[in-house]
């Protein structure tokens, strides 16, 4: 496969419904911190999570009313067992019972506005 052409994802915006919950979720599970931006007479939250630029936009200026994402999100990460006791804590919810393939264990959550985003945690070999 030929990559002179290749195509890497650096950005992504979210339409976030609950603002403040969002960022408190993601600011404390994953920690990041949010640069808050006023753009159209709204207030965005921007940030980076590896090279991947992040900002969260009210639903309702991106004109979004899904009530489900349409895109998951997976993020590994170094402690699946810290961090599961903090998702009910911040609105978040754990989807069904922590999987280990014996390379990875993982589970799905959902973040305040109910967006899906497996959590992978890499095992030692």
């Amino acid at each position: 496969m030929d990559n002179s052409n290749s195509v890497k994802i650096t950005g992504m915006t979210l339409a976030v419904f609950k603002m403040q919950e969002m960022v408190k979720f993601y600011s404390q599970v994953f920690q990041i911190q949010f640069e808050e931006l006023s753009m159209f007479d709204s207030k965005l939250y921007k940030t980076s999570l590896g090279d991947l630029d992040i900002l969260f936009c009210p639903a309702e200026l991106a004109q979004n009313t899904s009530t489900q994402n349409r895109h998951q999100l997976n993020f590994t990460i170094n402690n699946l067992e810290d961090i599961s006791k903090e998702i009910a804590t911040l609105d978040g919810e754990i989807m069904g019972d922590v999987q280990n393939d014996g390379s990875s264990i993982r589970v799905g959550i959902k973040d305040p506005d109910k967006n899906t985003i497996e959590l992978i945690q890499l095992l030692e070999s």
